[in-house]
């Protein structure tokens, strides 16, 4: 496996860029395969984007450090 990427200085197994449909179901899809997979997803505005949306149980967001 490839070394971890980092996102805010936080190092992740897998960083998806994109917080729509595909990246919420890529995420979800390898979440289920590899559940000890450390998995970020980046969007453009989190706020904007947990304002029109929740996410499920077991996911969580962040603004930065």
């Amino acid at each position: 496996m490839n070394e971890p990427a980092a996102v805010n200085g936080k190092r992740h197994d897998v960083v998806i860029i994109g917080g729509g449909a595909g990246g919420i179901a890529v995420a979800a899809s390898l979440h289920k395969r590899q559940p000890d997979l450390d998995i970020a997803i980046v969007v453009a505005n989190l706020l904007a984007f947990l304002d029109n949306k929740s996410l499920p149980s077991g996911y969580r967001g962040s603004t930065g450090p």
